[in-house]
């Protein structure tokens, strides 16, 4: 629960190594945590840039999707996610929670 030490601490990451793919999904997990989807949304989408073979970075940005009402991103990313890693559970967990 302090999200508030976590951020800075992923940020901090980020200053250092700007293409840190990890601290970014941090980074958005942290602030989707605090509300402010945009800026986690914006946060996830970098790191998936930075490593689009980090399958919980989209599982994360799924379930902000799915937050947000928007039920068909959330769907491909979560399918995206399977592509990356299909032995993911929480993507197909995610997956799972759409279809019933």
């Amino acid at each position: 629960n302090r999200h508030d030490l976590a951020l800075q601490a992923a940020r901090n990451a980020v200053a250092i190594d700007p293409a840190h793919a990890k601290a970014y999904n941090l980074i958005g997990a942290c602030l989707a945590n605090m509300g402010r989807r945009d800026e986690a949304r914006a946060a996830f989408e970098t790191s998936i840039k930075s490593d689009p073979h980090e399958s919980g970075t989209y599982t994360n940005l799924a379930n902000l999707e799915l937050q947000s009402g928007n039920r068909n991103l959330a769907i491909r990313y979560f399918a995206e996610a399977l592509t990356v890693d299909p032995t993911s559970q929480s993507a197909r967990d995610g997956l799972a929670s759409i279809n019933r």
